[in-house]
């Protein structure tokens, strides 16, 4: 009977150990990259989808924090269909969720699930607004294989995917059966991805193992329970396992240097080395033997500069050319034929240097009393540099040793713009402040860096008229135009059937000049700060990039006519910020022709009294607006929307972290995000 007892004892604290000890909750499936919050609020739900290996889901933690003041608690909930019914859930308050992102258990009653299929959890609240909210943290780069990240914008009732998204998470659960912990080592320099990553695992379970190897290492084999090298590879978790991935270091690749000599010479390499890492700079120098002189290199180096380098991306072979120096050079027969007449028959002149590596070549200034100069298709310079152009006051042009210039003169700048449009392009850099009498015109593959210098226009035109150009740069300059100023700053334009592509303009400043307005309590400002104006033609992907506009009627003018017989599309507005419109953003389309495919990024306002739409009348397909915000302090004295989307307006997207409380939506299909 003793026995009996001793055996009943036995069991019951046998039970009650495994009991214990299957009730662990086990760390299954886990996403922790975080690199930004997701906003969950009144009809705006998030969702993530995962794949669980454990037979029983226990709880969950999420990367979560809170925006504002908050009243309303947060619901978290479990689902095998994205819009079925709930599985299980909780709920947490107001005070128990942090202001700083955190991780947060959510402990709810544990549920069956089936290993392998897929489920969703749900979060969501009752209430708040876009700054007062709880702040769900994802990351941006797929970093969670085995699910998705969702988004509702109407409590539920349908859901947007994104591949590229996946919220943080963390699930736990437990299995019936038996389960096996994988240890991985690495001897070397690399790193090993489990497939799950999970810190146990369910007898039976495949895990796939894959071996990345860091810069300048690879991967070799396996050890352990897993050999061999084929990568990635799986291990079948009937036990538990140690695995260990082996990474060599990758000897880095080498070239050979092969010298010929034609002629009476010799070649000395530095460094003198029978092979060269990859990347390696050697460098020839060519030495004559008496009575030679050297000519040229050929081979894998060219030309008849002397010393040479050479950079070691092949085996490479290169020949120094000697020639035999002719004896007249030795005797220079200076009267030839007249006592006007210097001769040289044979090599090199140099005045202020004493190794010329062309006919002539002198160290200092050359001077002409009278004649000018004589180029080689015969015509003759006797005044300085004109770029083309006859007229007197451009004749300052000053060209440098790169075939671009250096221009201070406002009349200047635009000879020097005209005139490197038929040298295959080039730079204008503007050494001083400059005033503009009438618009700079651009030319294809000119680039105008005024380098941090102030543009003043002395009457109501455009600092820049664009048409006809691609590939064309504008940076770094303070625009004032007139007190009165109405006319655009910059202005791209097709009306004439001619196209406006690839052009950038970048970290600009325009100033505004205006008269202050005591009864609107800011400067007047009547004029558009980046106008583009579709007609027979495409303006198509110009970029318009750091602006900082101080006050504008309009900030950004997209204008189609009703006659308009092509597109504004791919323009990329990024970083621009504006104090004071009436329109930040007018879209003003008259016909069927309008702009697609824009992207603005970035683009922030503060409204005046006297501002009507932050962005006005959105229209087309696919513009893209992300972060960007309306600061709307005087809406007291204004009724209209901050936002007005356009009644053609189909599959804009509209990504901002503004608010949308004021927004006009006649849009077909204008996903807000």
């Amino acid at each position: 009977m003793k026995w009996i007892y001793i055996l009943i004892i036995f069991l019951l604290i046998t039970t009650t150990f495994f009991s214990a000890v299957s009730s662990l909750d086990e760390l299954d499936q886990i996403q922790d990259q975080h690199e930004n919050d997701f906003s969950v609020y009144l009809a705006i739900w998030g969702a993530q989808s995962f794949k669980p290996t454990y037979s029983m889901l226990t709880k969950i933690e999420l990367f979560i924090g809170k925006d504002g003041t908050l009243v309303q608690d947060i619901n978290v909930s479990i689902r095998s269909s994205i819009s079925g019914s709930d599985l299980t859930s909780t709920t947490k308050t107001v005070s128990e969720i942090p202001s700083n992102n955190d991780w947060i258990e959510f402990d709810f009653p544990d549920i069956s699930v089936t290993p392998g299929n897929t489920y969703y959890i749900i979060v969501k609240s009752e209430g708040g607004m876009w700054t007062h909210c709880y702040n769900w943290g994802y990351s941006n780069t797929n970093s969670y294989s085995n699910g998705k990240f969702y988004k509702s914008s109407n409590r539920g009732s349908s859901w947007s995917s994104f591949n590229s998204r996946d919220f943080c998470f963390k699930t736990y659960g437990e299995s019936t059966g038996t389960s096996y912990t994988l240890a991985v080592n690495v001897v070397g320099s690399g790193a090993v991805v489990k497939n799950p990553n999970q810190g146990s695992y369910v007898a039976g379970s495949v895990v796939q193992l894959t071996a990345n190897a860091d810069a300048g290492w690879s991967f070799d084999h396996w050890s352990g329970d897993l050999t061999g090298s084929i990568n990635p590879e799986t291990v079948t978790m009937n036990g538990n396992k140690v695995v260990t991935a082996h990474f060599s270091e990758v000897p880095p690749e080498e070239y050979t240097l092969t010298v010929n000599v034609v002629g009476s010479g010799a070649v000395v390499k530095n460094p003198n080395q029978g092979s060269y890492v990859a990347g390696s700079v050697v460098q020839l120098t060519a030495n004559a033997d008496a009575g030679w002189s050297f000519d040229h290199w050929t081979g894998d180096l060219l030309g008849n500069y002397n010393p040479e380098n050479i950079i070691m991306n092949d085996d490479k072979s290169v020949t120094a050319v000697f020639i035999e120096s002719s004896s007249e050079d030795n005797d220079w027969d200076f009267w030839t034929n007249s006592p006007d007449i210097f001769s040289i028959p044979l090599g090199n002149v140099g005045i202020g240097t004493t190794s010329p590596v062309s006919k002539l070549e002198v160290d200092g200034m050359i001077h002409s009393t009278s004649n000018g100069y004589k180029f080689p298709d015969g015509t003759v310079q006797t005044t300085a540099y004109t770029g083309g152009n006859s007229d007197p006051s451009y004749l300052t042009l000053i060209r440098n040793s790169k075939g671009n210039y250096w221009e201070a003169n406002g009349a200047n700048l635009q000879a020097a713009i005209i005139d490197l449009q038929y040298t295959n392009g080039g730079t204008v850099w503007v050494g001083s402040d400059i005033s503009l009498n009438s618009p700079l015109e651009l030319r294809d593959n000119v680039i105008v860096d005024f380098e941090g210098h102030k543009v003043t226009l002395n009457g109501n035109f455009e600092f820049l008229f664009v048409t006809d150009t691609i590939f064309a740069t504008v940076k770094n300059v303070i625009v004032a135009p007139t007190p009165t100023h109405s006319a655009s700053i910059i202005k791209l334009s097709s009306i004439a059937g001619q196209s406006s592509r690839y052009n950038v303009f970048e970290n600009i400043k325009i100033l505004n000049t205006g008269p202050y307005d005591p009864v609107l309590g800011c400067l007047q400002h009547n004029f558009v700060a980046i106008h583009l104006e579709v007609g027979n033609a495409e303006v198509f992907f110009n970029t318009f990039r750091d602006f900082w506009i101080a006050g504008c009627n309009k900030g950004i003018l997209l204008e189609s006519g009703s006659s308009s017989t092509s597109f504004g599309n791919g323009n990329l507005f990024e970083n621009i910020w504006m104090n004071g419109f009436v329109n930040a953003v007018h879209f003003d389309v008259a016909g069927v022709w309008g702009f697609n495919c824009n992207l603005f990024s970035n683009v922030k306002a503060q409204t005046t009294w006297y501002s009507e739409y932050g962005f006005r009348k959105i229209t087309g397909n696919a513009n893209n607006f992300d972060h960007c915000v309306i600061w709307d302090w005087f809406k007291a004295n204004n009724p209209q929307y901050d936002w007005w989307i356009g009644p053609d307006a189909e599959n804009t997207f509209i990504c901002t972290h503004g608010g949308f409380y004021d927004l006009l939506d006649e849009g077909l299909n204008s996903n807000i995000i």
